[in-house]
């Protein structure tokens, strides 16, 4: 495989048109365990910013999430545990999660042990919303993995700097 660089406007630009030709490449090989774990590690190389997946059944909160975070974080957001896992197993490794604990087609808690059995998946700061205030539910997202925990409705600045901290003590 040979590339021709003339001039590129961005690191990310370039990291696109590398991981696209890459993936051409993998696609028309022969599938093998470690082309695939290659596929997925290429996949989530950093570009520009970060990026955080919202996870919540609700469209306001995906919205709040996305308008707040919109100027620090590339944002995606899905509606349920199942498609976030989904679309992370595609190769989209984000760099920190939000995730609601009441959702459809697969919980909160259910989610944090996916994530957190997965090999790839498991080093992502995950912090969970909820709008149940029990201390029982809190510890038991954090037992099971979950890095923070905050109440909705919540401030967004007060997530943020959760985030922030998390990221930080992760060098990111």
């Amino acid at each position: 495989m040979v590339f021709k660089i003339v001039s590129f406007v961005s690191n990310r630009l370039l990291i696109n048109l590398l991981r696209q030709k890459l993936l051409q490449e993998i696609d028309s090989q022969p599938i093998y365990p470690i082309v695939t774990l290659f596929k997925l590690a290429f996949m989530s190389l950093s570009t520009d910013s970060l990026t955080l997946l919202a996870i919540d059944d609700e469209i306001s909160i995906q919205q709040i999430l996305e308008h707040y975070f919109k100027d620090s974080f590339t944002v995606v957001t899905k509606g349920n545990g199942k498609d976030a896992l989904n679309w992370m197993q595609e190769g989209h490794i984000p760099d920190v999660i939000i995730a609601d604990i009441q959702m459809p087609v697969m919980d909160g808690y259910e989610f944090i042990d996916q994530v957190r059995s997965s090999g790839f998946l498991s080093h992502i700061p995950l912090i969970m919303l909820s709008g149940n205030d029990s201390s029982e539910n809190r510890i038991r997202c954090l037992e099971a993995g979950a890095d923070d925990y905050v109440l909705k409705p919540f401030n967004p600045r007060e997530l943020a700097a959760r985030i922030t901290g998390i990221l930080r003590r992760q060098g990111k």
